[in-house]
Formats: C-alpha cells, structure tokens, sequence
C-alpha cells in the first residue's frame, strides 16, 4: 500500500542506514589503531622498513639468494649474466652479484649508491668466515640482509649475504646479491600482499560478525521506534514497540507507548466529546427550526428577512453538526466489517446521492475493479470528495473519476480542473477544520470537515489518501484500498 507513514530523508540529504554508519566508524576506529600501532612500534621499539626482513619476506630472501647461489655454483662463470639477467626479468627487478666493496661480479652494470656499499661492507666485517666444510658462515650477532632507500632517484635496495664459497670463483670474499626496485610494495618478488590482506580480512570479518547482533538489534529497535513516529503522525496511536531492551532505547520505546496510549485517549476523548456535543445540539436545533416555522407563518412580513436570516444561521449549524456526527462515527465508530465492494456500485450509489448536473461529471473505471473496504464507509468518502470538487470547481470542466490497479492497490481518483490549493496547504487538507482562507470560508459554505470525514473513513477500512496538484491547474485527490479479490 502506498502512504503507510515511512519518513523519508529531507530534500538534498542523503540517507544512510545506522548500521552502515556504526560499521564505518568501526572499520575507521580500526584504521586509526593500526596507525597508532604502526607509529608506536616505530618511535618506541624503533621498526622500520627493515623489520620486514624478520619475518615471511626474509624467509623467502634467504632462500632465494641460496638458490641463485646454488645455481651460480653450477653455472660457467661466462653464464652467470644471463641467467641473473632471466631471474630479473621474471620478477620485474634489478639483481646484481657483487662483492662487499661494490666490484660486480655478475648482472648490472648499474650504479650503486654509497650508501648500499657501506652497508654491504659493515655487514662483511660483522659476520666471520664459515667453519667446518666451508659451505656458510657464522652470524656475531648481526643479521646478514638489508633493506634500505637510497639513490638519485630513490630506489629500493634489498641484499643478502651469501657464503663466499657458493658460487666458486668469488676469491672467498663476503659476496652479495642485491635486488632493486622503484617501490617495495610494487614488486611481487619482495613483498607478498597474501598475509597482510589476509590478516585484514579475518580481523575486519571477525570483527563485523562480533558486533553485527549489537549493531541489528540497534538498528531494529530504532527503525521500529521510527516507524512507530511517523505513524502516530499520521494520527495512527494503536502502534506499539517492543520494550523488551534493558537499554536506553527500551525505555525510549517505553516511552512511545507510553505517549502512543496517552494520545489514544486523549484525541479519543475529544472526539467523543465533539460527538456527544453534536448529538445533544441536535434536539435544540431541530426546535429552534420548528419554532421559526411557526415564527414565519404568525409573524408579521416586516421582520421575515430578519428570520430568514436566523434559518440560514440555523441551517448552517444544523450542517455542521451533521459534518460532526459523522466525522466522529467514523472516527470512534465501532469497527468496520470490511467486505469485497465493486468500486462501479460505489461510485454510482454516490453520484445518485449528490444527484449532480448533466454533464458534471465524467467516469472511466473498470467494471469488474472489486477492492476490500466498508460500503457505507466507501460511499460516505466517495460522496464528500465528489461534493467537494462539485463546490469549488465544477466552473472549470466536469469532474472526472476513475480507478485503476497501482502496485498492490487499487486507486480511485477524483479530479478536476479547478485553480488547486498552494502547495503549503496541501498536507494540512485532510486535517479537521481546516479551510483556506479567504477561498473556502464559511460564505463558500465549508465546514473544513469533508476531506478529514474522507481520510478518517479511508483509514478505518484500511487505505490511504493523498492529494496533490496538477499542472497547469487542478486538484486531483486519490483513494488507495486494498484489492478485493
């Protein structure tokens, strides 16, 4: 059904779901602590890009520099460029073998910042020769890899030791293998992304499903409480919401109960009192008539304008209680009993009720348009919106009624031609006692009780109704009910 009271984001503001927005700020909360942490590790326990060599990524350096060497071992010397120069074309980086002194033995020829030298020739005095068989080397408390930034550009550098005896013909000095690229993180070779996105996802993943039951139960309770304002808005104060929290939102929904029920008494009070009002006016007046009847026939001609115009005032009351005693039936009546009704037998039960001029009207419905609803409910509805458009806009063309399927509803319209109301106006029509002013004021006859008799008949059978302006003129008003069939 169309209308059913869900608000919707102001004009020029996007809506975004609560739980999307607690999400985000969760995975930025992440965000922000792994950035404290990352800038921690480095001021306090002083990390840098070398850390990196201690874990997975030294790993596979390590064994790769033994199987360059082991392939070097196993290689003519007039050989080792091409298969240094195969190794770096695979992995889209520069490899070089060199001494500790900066003397290439094999790959390049390319510049070596001094920077990189002096530190392949710290790390040869701070490891000692192998013992034994000759086949590695002893660490004295220092790692044998590097990983710095250095060059004009700046360039990555990555290099590790390996035992001067592997490849042969190196003199039995500390040899280097040496790997550069323009960014670390670009060269698959260097950096494996696996473990850190992998790291990520679990955390991020683990993380939504901890707190995806808190962030539901949030965002439930509080598209029920939305739900449950807007249609106390539109005048609905039977909702109720869940208070089975212990949190602030279950007092909060406690609380809409609680002002729902207040509501509910309170606007039915009045109208019980409007209608009981209206009911005990209506014997008085019927005298006050029988009495200017008497009145007009004993009186003297003289003063016949003067009771003519109390029969007006007279009149004008009587309609008006009328217009009451119905809007409060409606309203506070006993429930409908809502039944299959062919919007054809209603619409023309209306029409021979208001009996309007030749050619006032123009009706295009379907005759087998069948929707669920009160008859007597439907008919009083259907009559005041053909009665309203008669009154103020019959000068402009006829009338037209129609009715069609909309979605999961069935639509009976009633428009016309006439000058429309300004469009401020427009959500206020069905509210009781509202007229425009100065267009529709008690001269026009109006009671500002027709629309809000349509919209509480309407409701009471289980529907919505709606108005809005057409262009370039006219008003067209719309009866949305449930299908009957």
């Amino acid at each position: 059904m169309p209308d059913r009271g869900t608000p919707h984001a102001p004009v020029g503001r996007r809506y975004f779901p609560i739980c999307i927005k607690i999400l985000g700020w969760l995975l930025a909360n992440f965000a922000l602590l792994g950035l404290a942490v990352a800038a921690f590790a480095l001021f306090q326990f002083h990390f840098g890009p070398e850390s990196l060599l201690e874990g997975r990524m030294g790993e596979r350096l390590e064994r790769t520099g033994a199987m360059i060497a082991s392939e070097l071992q196993h290689t003519p010397k007039s050989d080792w460029n091409s298969l240094l120069s195969c190794f770096s074309e695979y992995n889209d980086l520069q490899t070089v073998l060199l001494h500790a002194d900066g003397r290439i033995l094999a790959g390049g020829p390319f510049p070596i910042p001094p920077a990189v030298r002096d530190r392949m020739l710290g790390l040869s005095r701070c490891c000692g020769p192998a013992t034994g068989d000759g086949l590695g080397f002893e660490e004295q408390g220092c790692a044998h890899r590097f990983l710095l930034r250095a060059g004009t550009p700046e360039r990555t550098w990555v290099g590790v030791r390996i035992p001067p005896s592997q490849p042969a013909d190196t003199g039995g000095e500390p040899v280097f293998l040496l790997f550069s690229c323009r960014s670390l993180f670009r060269s698959g070779f260097l950096f494996d992304w696996t473990p850190w996105v992998g790291s990520v996802l679990a955390v991020t993943g683990c993380s939504v499903l901890f707190w995806t039951p808190l962030v539901r139960g949030i965002a439930r309770s509080i598209h029920q409480m939305t739900d449950a304002a807007a249609q106390i808005a539109l005048g609905r104060f039977k909702v109720r919401v869940e208070e089975k929290r212990s949190d602030d939102l279950g007092r909060l929904g406690a609380s809409i109960n609680h002002m729902a029920s207040r509501l509910d008494t309170l606007v039915s009070g009045q109208k019980r009192f409007l209608g009981d009002i209206a009911h005990e006016l209506c014997s008085p007046l019927a005298r006050m008539e029988l009495a200017l009847g008497i009145l007009e026939q004993r009186g003297e001609a003289t003063n016949a304008s003067y009771l003519q115009d109390v029969r007006e005032e007279v009149r004008h009351m009587s309609n008006l209680l009328n217009e009451l005693l119905s809007f409060t039936k409606s309203e506070i009546g006993p429930k409908p009993q809502l039944q299959p009704v062919r919007v054809a037998d209603a619409v023309a039960c209306a029409i021979q009720i208001e009996n309007p001029p030749p050619n006032a009207l123009k009706i295009e419905l379907a005759s087998d348009l069948v929707v669920r609803a009160d008859p007597a409910l439907l008919q009083r509805a259907l009559c005041n919106l053909i009665r309203n458009a008669l009154r103020y806009a019959s000068h402009a063309g006829p009338i037209l009624v129609t009715a069609a399927p909309a979605w999961a509803a069935v639509e009976i319209q009633v428009t016309d031609s006439g000058p429309g109301v300004p469009e401020e106006c427009i959500p206020h029509l069905f509210e009781p006692f509202y007229r425009l002013e100065p267009d529709r004021d008690r001269a026009s006859g109006g009671t500002g009780l027709g629309l809000a008799i349509v919209r509480s008949c309407i409701q009471s059978c289980g529907g919505t109704v709606r108005a809005r302006n057409l262009s370039p003129s006219g008003l067209e008003l719309t009866l949305a009910l449930q299908p009957g069939s």
